[in-house]
């Protein structure tokens, strides 16, 4: 999110102008952005669609070619050197099935009913009015802030979307707020501006009770990862065998010195289930012998209801079988952890 804002600050900066070069510099930060998190795309279509509106075809073209290229070079480069699993993990792997249900929830229950997210809609509007062609930098900012929203529109109903994906849209809130109610001060539309700065008063003051519960909450209480720890720096694991650890779970076991199967689990059985990669791995490294230990975050019955969205049913199904499984302890009790081991090793 860092180089997303910096490339929509350095074009803010000078590719409104056309005395300055900017096209280098803000494409780099840009595809910088892209690179570190696929997702991280509002200066990309915020600033092409500022350019667009703005006329100016050829600067739009030239900034787009200079950041899908470097992107496409790198992609390349790994796919050919790490051998051919960063195309699947990041772009395959991200092309998910959308539910439409999701979309609707994100943005009906939780965004476009919140009053800050109503007032960030709603003052791009003076932004934009009047501004095209114009190289306005609040204009620039406003599309900033749509392309950051409308993508996080589209992403939130992916399966294993987050809310971190709206992060980028709330710099963009931060940014076109301000903005307006500047717009609005120097036009002397004094109604306009008394309104706009009452919807912000009351938007905050209904926001003070979902910050104070972002701030207070603990979100680790609930994994004892000291406990598990402990367990895995006790578990024989032998040399050239995996750990397959649910993801809350993965860390861990790179700390205690084993190698986990997969990293995320979730994200291995929905591409899965979408028919981005083919099934089996995991069923033949069990088959195998090649998985010494199992650590899973709930009991193996839980993941069974789950329609096989966070192990594959036939994985639940073997392990239940094969394999004998309790509860991991810690200092303070049960962590929550189950463990299990094989019962007679691997079986045909």
């Amino acid at each position: 999110m860092p180089f997303s804002l910096l490339a929509f600050m350095s074009y803010a900066g000078r590719g409104l102008s056309s005395q300055k070069p900017w096209v280098l510099r803000t494409s780099a930060l840009a595809a910088t952005a892209v690179l570190f998190k696929f997702t991280a795309l509002g200066a990309l279509i915020g600033i092409s669609a500022h350019l667009l509106w703005d006329r100016r075809y050829k600067d739009a073209i030239r900034f787009v070619a200079c950041v899908v290229g470097p992107v496409i070079l790198v992609y390349a480069f790994l796919e050919v050197s790490v051998g051919s699993g960063i195309w699947t993990m990041t772009i395959s792997g991200n092309a998910l099935k959308l539910s439409l249900l999701v979309i609707v929830d994100y943005l009906g229950n939780k965004y476009l009913a919140n009053a800050l997210v109503i007032a960030a809609i709603a003052s791009c509007m003076p932004l934009l009015a009047r501004s095209m062609g114009k190289r306005n930098a609040e204009a620039a900012m406003a599309f900033y802030f749509l392309a950051s929203f409308f993508l996080f529109a589209f992403a939130c109903g992916k399966p294993g979307s987050s809310y971190n994906y709206f992060l980028e849209s709330g710099i963009g809130l931060a940014l076109v707020i301000p903005a307006a109610l500047h717009s609005l001060c120097l036009r002397h539309e004094i109604e306009g501006y008394r309104m706009f700065v009452a919807l912000l008063i009351l938007a905050l003051a209904v926001n003070l009770k979902s910050l104070h519960g972002i701030v207070n909450v603990n979100w680790s209480a609930s994994i004892d990862h000291e406990g598990v720890s402990r367990t895995l720096s006790t578990v024989r694991i032998p040399s050239g065998t995996y750990v397959m650890a649910d993801a809350a779970y993965v860390m861990d076991v790179v700390q205690a010195g084993h190698v986990p199967l997969i990293n995320d689990n979730y994200l291995y059985s929905l591409m899965v289930i979408n028919g981005k990669i083919p099934g089996g791995q995991v069923m033949r490294a069990l088959t195998e012998g090649q998985i010494s230990y199992v650590l899973l975050a709930h009991p193996l019955k839980h993941y069974a209801q789950l329609a096989g969205q966070w192990w594959p049913l036939d994985v639940v199904a073997y392990v239940e079988q094969h394999y004998s499984c309790e509860a991991v302890m810690g200092s303070g009790g049960d962590t929550g952890a189950v463990g299990c081991t094989p019962r007679d090793g691997p079986q045909p």
